[in-house]
């Protein structure tokens, strides 16, 4: 039991990743969720996502709930978002801490956002420099990592090259699950439980040579997730 890690991360992604699948909660109840959320203790919360509205309505207040929470010094905040559009809406609005997604299963990746898996890289490197210009954070999430409902299992060299690319353009990487299946377009992320920071903190992924990788948690599909981050000073 001697590699178990001597401590975790908690992210807790209700405000996000729970209310985005249900119907559309009121402003206000967001953010007395998330201000009672951040009283708790936790120290990470996925906030919001900017997405378009119309294809996500139950994110279209995302911009206005992120400005109205009562930002907990102890907490890190964090969105995510689909594109290039969206992260510099999250970066307008203030935060500093964002969430790339990206499917390791072209078919996947094509169904929830609309376009290949090549061509979401080519955005999230952009992300990525537009994140650190701005002094913020960027995390690119490789989902699918586990097999993909429409291509099934995806073959662990591709995953590694989506993380490795990942990496070298500047972000730190988390891998999951199986993704979902069909109407899942334009709802980035869904199991989505991740965290990274630059600099210091950076660690690559474990499949690459040098690194190690960390067991993170079990979604709630019951699939081992798991997650590539840096080890926190």
């Amino acid at each position: 039991m001697t590699d178990l890690p001597e401590r975790i991360s908690v992210r807790e992604v209700g405000p996000r990743d729970g209310l985005q699948n249900e119907d559309p909660v009121p402003t206000d109840a967001k953010i007395e969720l998330i201000d009672r959320l951040s009283a708790t203790g936790v120290r990470r919360i996925e906030a919001v996502s900017f997405v378009r509205p119309e294809a996500i309505p139950q994110m279209a207040d995302a911009s206005e709930v992120w400005q109205r929470i009562a930002k907990a010094p102890s907490v890190r905040y964090s969105a995510l978002v689909p594109n290039l559009r969206g992260a510099v809406r999250a970066l307008d609005s203030g935060l500093a801490e964002i969430e790339a997604v990206v499917s390791a299963s072209d078919t996947h990746n094509r169904k929830n956002v609309n376009r290949g898996t090549e061509e979401s890289l080519d955005d999230i490197a952009v992300i990525i420099d537009r994140a650190h210009q701005r002094g913020a954070t960027c995390q690119v999430v490789v989902s699918t990592a586990w097999g993909c409902p429409y291509e099934g299992d995806v073959p662990v060299a591709r995953v590694v090259r989506v993380a490795g690319r990942a990496v070298a353009d500047g972000a730190g990487t988390r891998a999951h699950g199986r993704g979902h299946g069909r109407g899942d377009r334009h709802r980035p992320g869904r199991d989505d439980r991740r965290r990274r920071r630059r600099g210091a903190d950076h660690r690559p992924p474990a499949a690459l040579p040098g690194a190690q990788g960390r067991p993170a948690h079990t979604n709630h599909r019951g699939l081992m997730a798991v997650r590539f981050l840096p080890q926190e000073r």
